[in-house]
């Protein structure tokens, strides 16, 4: 179980944005967890596309899969085959994740907290929606 005085360490220690290598280490999972959390997207992330130095991931984001970690402990089990020595499987897409019904859902809750902002959202409007720096926003959409 992850404690708060855990996670305040964390903040402390880390700056806002962290690397793959760090998260991995903080979580106490292996690499290619790591990997498969990311490119999964079940841990939120920017991807650069980059071989190296692929990840940019937020402190808070990470210390906030620790917490649904411990709640939810099956949603971020990695796929059967997944850790195979020939190469295994690639991380599976957003939809292999979530069920149908599970993007339905989401899409309505989305639909409910967007429904004060225009139908085009401008870089401010994205950053304060996602908590983002306005900054990394604007890199994202290049």
């Amino acid at each position: 179980m992850i404690t708060e005085k855990y996670c305040r360490e964390i903040l402390e220690q880390y700056p806002e944005y962290i690397t793959k290598d760090q998260m991995y280490r903080i979580c106490h999972i292996s690499k290619k967890t790591c990997l498969f959390l990311l490119e999964s997207g079940l841990v939120p992330n920017i991807d650069s596309g980059k071989k190296t130095r692929r990840f940019k991931i937020k402190t808070t984001d990470v210390i906030q899969y620790l917490h649904d970690r411990d709640d939810y402990p099956e949603l971020y089990k990695a796929p059967d085959g997944f850790y195979m020595r020939d190469g295994g499987k690639k991380a599976p897409s957003f939809e292999d994740v979530f069920t149908k019904e599970d993007l339905t859902n989401m899409r309505q809750y989305y639909e409910i907290l967007l429904k004060d902002y225009p139908d085009v959202l401008n870089v401010r409007r994205v950053a304060q929606f996602t908590g983002y720096g306005e900054s990394s926003v604007f890199w994202i959409f290049l």
